[in-house]
């Protein structure tokens, strides 16, 4: 019987043998680099691609730059820097307890359990979590907010069809109005 890596006193098949856990490293590594080194205008910028299951980036993972995807993207890691979702797609968007975005959040379906410092659109859906915390204003066609959950900025709601130009303005004259009113209360 083969020795295996991971339990070098039974070799028994629940165990990686030391060939297969490098084979799969390896496979894992090069996806990796695919993921990092495609050619972009940006060189910051990473891009996920669509695949069979979510996009993970885990809880030792930092990316700094802006990240482009579809499909679902789930951040248990941080990310310092803005996510988009690819245009016309149904793409998601997964922070999940523990993880962090510094950054903007341009997405149609948002969960958020985790913390974001930045500005989040949700085209279509956002479920705040009950660990979930914005720091910064939320646009949202369809919003649930779990009890503790917390946004420290503006809720506005938008059309479903509204572009981003037209929200960004309604966005501005609210946060606007919001100042004006705290500087008159005082």
């Amino acid at each position: 019987m083969r020795e295996s890596a991971c339990c070098p006193e039974t070799g028994g098949p629940d165990c990686w043998s030391l060939g297969n856990r490098k084979e799969l490293e390896s496979d894992w590594v090069s996806q990796v680099r695919k993921i990092l080194n495609k050619k972009s205008g940006n060189a910051a910028t990473s891009s996920v691609p669509r695949s069979e299951g979510p996009a993970l980036i885990s809880t030792s993972t930092t990316i700094t730059g802006d990240v482009h995807f579809d499909g679902e993207l789930v951040v248990e890691g941080v990310i310092v820097g803005n996510i988009t979702a690819e245009a016309g797609s149904e793409a998601q968007l997964r922070i999940a307890e523990g993880g962090q975005v510094e950054g903007d959040i341009d997405v149609p379906l948002a969960v958020v359990d985790g913390c974001v410092t930045g500005n989040i659109r949700a085209g279509k859906h956002i479920e705040l979590a009950a660990r979930g915390v914005v720091n910064g204003n939320v646009s949202y066609h369809l919003i649930e907010m779990v009890m503790g959950s917390a946004v420290n900025g503006a809720l506005a709601r938008m059309s479903q069809n509204e572009p981003k130009d037209a929200q960004q303005e309604r966005e501005i004259a609210l946060v606007q109005s919001e100042n004006f009113q705290l500087e008159n209360a005082g």
